[in-house]
């Protein structure tokens, strides 16, 4: 009985350093990835709005969402931020969508997408004379996703047109003026359920979140929300997929 009971007791210890050993990797890996999300999110708002902002996190109430941004510069509200996401073809697509005052785009990029390689990936493509980047590499400095790019200056409170004529970055001038006027984006070749998820994103959330900012007084909206800055350091097999 006497052996059976040190047995128990050393299975108990055993089992208690194990719980402990899992427990500790755990905390320092979900430390890790709330560090690297606070790091995209940094990231993503400066990317959606105009250079020398001031942004700020925010509480919402319905029909806002429960967490937006709001940039400022010399004392006045220049834009917000949401995130939106979407089915894709084959993963969820997250983005972060900034817009004006009056529901005008100021920019979109993606937080996160699993798509299909050199399909539906293309929505991180850059393209440039000298440069191309598919998404295994760092982006150059200075340059931005051809892609999302397109929906710069769209009013987001409207239905977004998709056009399969020639991409965008191939699009001339006035091609592309023809597809602001129609609140258009060109979609990805191959890639039509992935362009689409993302104009829905904004379709589906931004645009509603815009309306709800226009009808709310300037009091109601400093009144429900808590302020938090965004600048502050964190602690330490492809198929197509046309439909």
């Amino acid at each position: 009985m006497t052996d059976i009971i040190k047995l128990a007791l050393a299975l108990t210890v055993v089992a208690l350093i194990a719980g402990m050993a899992i427990a500790f990797t755990h905390s320092k890996t979900a430390d890790k990835i709330e560090l690297r999300q606070q790091e995209a999110r940094t990231e993503a708002l400066r990317a959606v709005f105009p250079e020398g902002v001031e942004i700020e996190a925010r509480e919402g109430s319905s029909p806002l969402p429960e967490s937006y941004w709001v940039a400022e510069q010399n004392g006045e509200t220049v834009g917000y931020a949401f995130q939106a996401s979407s089915r894709g073809y084959s993963s969820m697509i997250e983005v972060m969508v900034g817009i004006s005052p009056e529901g005008t785009i100021l920019g979109l990029t993606i937080l996160s997408q699993n798509e299909t390689p050199g399909l539906g990936t293309r929505v991180a493509e850059i393209v440039s004379d000298k440069y191309l980047w598919n998404g295994l590499g760092a982006p150059k400095e200075g340059e931005k996703p051809w892609f999302t790019e397109q929906f710069a200056g769209l009013d987001a409170t409207r239905d977004i047109e998709i056009s399969k004529t020639r991409e965008w970055h191939k699009a001339s001038a006035k091609e592309r003026r023809a597809l602001k006027e129609n609140n258009a984006i060109t979609a990805i070749t191959g890639a039509t359920v992935s362009t689409k998820a993302i104009a829905a994103a904004v379709e589906k959330d931004v645009s509603r979140y815009a309306r709800a900012l226009r009808e709310q007084s300037p009091d109601e909206d400093t009144g429900m929300l808590e302020r938090k800055m965004v600048n502050e350091a964190p602690e330490e097999s492809p198929t197509a997929e046309n439909q």
